[in-house]
């Protein structure tokens, strides 16, 4: 506004005189705010008043703030991780909140980055940002599914949260990569894994690759997880026989839930695992496979069972041995009739197990 219209309600083009003093004197560009700067108390309260998906966004942009932001742990409720060949995405569950952190790989209409080989700081997505909304922030970045693993390490080492669940959407998935990812996730935090189809004629698992599994389970070193689902191939038959080969199982007399068709419980053989010492699989009507583990304080008397067979198994292979003298296997035999004995005095639900 010109100087003689100064205090006018009426608007004025800009004069000569302004036009000379605007081109000698150009306004000076505002500086970015240097976060950074800021003492320790004063940002971490910044930190505090900002959406869980801004960290990322603030990770993306520099590096310095993302170290400095993995040393601060913004607490979250829940995190769920969406894997699948064309996206990835990350929940992040706060009181009644929701925030998304989703990349996506293929968009037609979108010219997207060179492909990554390698993922070491998030910094290297800050030409893959698209969109950011009040809850979501959106990256459009190819890379390989086994890089999910890398990305949710740099992300998850911005928060810190109890409870982390893995969804993987795949149409064709062999056990021996579900047990490679088990390993990658088990290194960290986890509740529970659930493994998806996108089309239901696909096919995921038979009972010879869910024993398999189940072999790997119960003799994993690492802390396991809570709960985990799989699905079977429709046309699938459920052979209990395949399912339990070389396990000692316990199944209970009646059905525990209104649509189960098998389930069994075991022992972990892990004796550091401090989280879980048993589990169960369930096989249900619409051929999912439902596994869980928890700590045996909540069902002492199938563990008891279970202990037992255990035993009686160790002592009948001991018996077996060529090395064995007559005395011990004369020992050998008492003791596994005291076991049967315990075994019918606990076994008063009628559990089924094999002798």
């Amino acid at each position: 506004m010109c100087f003689w219209n100064i205090g006018s309600p009426t608007p004025s083009y800009p004069c000569t005189l302004c036009i000379i003093k605007s081109i000698l004197f150009p306004p000076k560009k505002k500086k970015p705010f240097p976060l950074l700067h800021l003492p320790f108390v004063a940002l971490h309260n910044v930190i505090k008043m900002m959406d869980p998906h801004e960290l990322a966004k603030l990770s993306i942009c520099s590096y310095r703030l993302e170290l400095h932001l993995r040393s601060y742990k913004r607490k979250i409720e829940l995190i769920h991780i969406h894997v699948s060949s064309t996206f990835y995405q990350l929940d992040l569950f706060n009181s009644k909140d929701r925030f998304i952190v989703w990349f996506e790989e293929e968009d037609e209409n979108k010219d997207l980055p060179r492909p990554m080989n390698n993922v070491t700081r998030l910094r290297q997505f800050s030409r893959s940002f698209d969109a950011e909304f009040d809850t979501a922030l959106v990256l459009f970045q190819p890379f390989p599914p086994s890089l999910c693993f890398d990305v949710s390490h740099l992300l998850l080492s911005l928060y810190s949260c109890p409870l982390i669940d893995w969804a993987f959407y795949m149409d064709q998935l062999e056990i021996e990569t579900v047990c490679r990812y088990l390993d990658i996730i088990l290194q960290g935090r986890c509740e529970q894994i659930t493994f998806f189809r996108s089309e239901m004629n696909s096919t995921i698992f038979n009972c010879h690759d869910i024993n398999e599994f189940i072999h790997y389970w119960i003799n994993c070193d690492d802390k396991m997880f809570v709960q985990m689902e799989l699905q079977l191939d429709d046309s699938v038959q459920i052979d209990e026989d395949v399912l339990k080969d070389g396990l000692i199982t316990l199944r209970p007399k009646q059905p525990e839930e209104p649509n189960e068709v098998l389930c069994l419980y075991l022992k972990m053989k892990n004796p550091n695992n401090e989280q879980c010492d048993m589990c169960c699989l369930t096989i249900l009507d619409n051929h999912q496979a439902v596994f869980n583990s928890w700590k045996s304080e909540r069902t002492s008397k199938p563990f008891e069972i279970l202990e037992f067979l255990e035993k009686k198994k160790s002592l009948e292979m001991e018996n077996e041995d060529s090395g064995t003298s007559e005395q011990r296997r004369r020992e050998i035999a008492v003791e596994i009739e005291q076991l049967m004995y315990q075994l019918t005095k606990n076994n008063e639900s009628g559990y089924i197990f094999e002798l």
